[in-house]
């Protein structure tokens, strides 16, 4: 599904990019596919309708301009929307932004150590065979921690929280979907307190 016009001369890299619904920007002549193909616009703004999507509403396409490698970051979004689970906003300013974020980290990790093994930069591995289409369903438990340990040297424990929040919230839903097998986030005790959240101080009297 197209969203509006991306660039089709992305090459390597790791180039995960949010667009959001313009109907305006798919109100002209048929788009592209790499393949030579065509698509009428016209198709995808029915699709929108029908979904009861509307404008300003984000998605995520992979580096070729397709979204078959962030399929289950997409249908999650779709269900929530379509659960009215959150505002339209809410979903713009931390869901898309923080699981997009998770997966650019994820394909960037993927890329390093596939580089690794065969023995070559980085860069050259993504030259020679582009950016791994892994979904946020293929990362572990050492993928999340990881993750959240590099984010907590850049972030506010608040912020921290907040991304962390909506990375379980998707892994929850992942899980009960039956999207895993088995929820990565690390929890603990029989509160099965999530451990991937900073922990709140309090104050004491």
């Amino acid at each position: 599904v197209f969203l509006d016009r991306p660039n089709w001369g992305l090459t390597g890299g790791v180039a995960v990019r949010v667009h959001s619904i313009d109907r305006r920007k798919l109100a002209g002549d048929p788009l592209p596919f790499p393949t030579g193909e065509f698509h009428d616009p016209a198709e995808t703004v029915a699709v929108f309708d029908r979904l009861g999507l509307p404008d300003g509403f984000p998605f995520v396409l992979d580096d070729d301009g397709r979204a078959d490698g962030c399929h289950f970051l997409n249908q999650y979004l779709l269900d929530a929307w379509d659960q009215r689970a959150f505002a339209l906003d809410s979903v713009r300013r931390f869901h898309i932004y923080n699981l997009a974020r998770f997966l650019r980290s994820l394909r960037a990790a993927r890329a390093d150590a596939h580089a690794a093994n065969a023995r070559v930069s980085t860069e050259q591995w993504l030259a020679e065979n582009g950016e791994p289409k892994v979904d946020l369903t293929d990362a572990t438990r050492y993928d999340l921690v990881a993750y959240r340990d590099a984010r907590a040297l850049l972030l506010e424990p608040s912020s921290l929280r907040t991304e962390m929040g909506c990375i379980s919230a998707f892994y929850r839903y992942a899980h009960q979907r039956g999207w895993i097998a088995t929820d990565p986030v690390p929890r603990w005790g029989e509160a099965n307190r999530n451990t991937l959240l900073p922990r709140t101080r309090r104050a004491r009297v």
